[in-house]
């Protein structure tokens, strides 16, 4: 891969020339600028932690903590790297919350479709008890039906059949009630 042609922004579509020392000269005041302006910065961070420590504790009692920390001119880089690295915490936080969202979803669906499983499982078994029982009364009916001493009876009730040589009375039901 080669290294792409860095181009100063005033010149990337002119074609004039640069001059180099001239362009130095500025980068140079540039820096010093900025290395003016943190120093100021931090001067004024100074001074309002010592307006600090004479005004007393804080709030909560404790001391102040001092910052003693340096900022040169590669602290705007590692600030970029902290920034960077906090960006790709908080990505990598998100993407492992997502997941673990997405893992809880599933599971809950998974299970709620499992307990929905046994509840009918269940429901079947009840239903193949009942079947089974009606299946032991209808075999039962059966055998009884083709006994021919059952079959003599109910042809009597039902149809009002006699044997030769028998008399059959039929009374009211009125009267039998009683």
């Amino acid at each position: 891969m080669g290294r792409k042609k860095r181009r100063s922004s005033k010149f990337r579509d002119s074609s004039l020339v640069i001059d180099m020392e001239q362009a130095r000269e500025e980068r140079r005041q540039r820096q010093e600028k900025r290395i003016r302006e943190k120093q100021e910065k931090e001067e004024r961070e100074r001074a309002k932690q010592e307006r600090r420590e004479q005004s007393g504790p804080t709030r909560s009692g404790r001391e102040a903590p001092i910052n003693t920390t340096y900022s040169g001119p590669s602290s705007e880089r590692q600030d970029r790297r902290r920034m960077a690295l906090r960006r790709r915490r908080n990505s990598r936080r998100l993407i492992a919350t997502l997941a673990a969202v997405f893992i809880v979803v599933v599971l809950g669906y998974s299970v709620g479709n499992i307990l929905l499983l046994k509840h009918d499982l269940h429901t079947a078994e009840k239903e193949q008890v009942a079947y089974q029982e009606e299946k032991e009364q209808l075999q039962r009916d059966l055998k009884e039906i083709d006994d021919l001493q059952n079959l003599e009876e109910q042809a009597r009730n039902q149809m009002r059949l006699i044997k030769p040589n028998e008399t059959l009375y039929i009374f009211p039901e009125n009267m039998t009630q009683q």
